[in-house]
């Protein structure tokens, strides 16, 4: 877990110095990549992210969670996939999208280390 971690900080650090003007940047990362130093990075280096989240952080307050606050907050259109499996065979996927504004607290064993974020 820890090699996985530096390589996302890692990389971006080093994409973020290649770019001429990191506040248009948009880092995106899978599940991995869904990391609370991450988003703190982000910050400090000026540059934006979106991340596929694998974990459910305490949110506003601290009384909520992510995925709570997500399930209240309505769609903002889908976007259907088609794609082929291995085998050929052809499949339809329906993305429901939504997006909120929100703070995000860090993990519980981190929060003396780390401010909350408002992402």
């Amino acid at each position: 877990m820890f090699e996985s971690k530096m390589r996302w900080l890692d990389n971006l650090r080093l994409s973020t110095e290649l770019a001429s003007a990191p506040e248009r940047c948009v880092h995106i990362g899978d599940r991995e990549s869904d990391i609370y130093e991450l988003y703190c990075l982000a910050e400090e280096l000026g540059t934006g992210f979106l991340v596929r989240s694998c974990v459910d952080r305490l949110a506003q307050n601290g009384d909520t969670t992510i995925g709570k606050v997500m399930a209240q907050v309505q769609s903002s259109g889908t976007h259907e996939i088609q794609f082929r499996d291995a085998q050929g065979k052809a499949h339809r996927a329906v993305l429901s999208i939504r997006h909120a504004s929100m703070t995000v607290r860090p993990p519980i064993g981190k929060q003396k280390e780390y401010a909350h974020q408002d992402l």
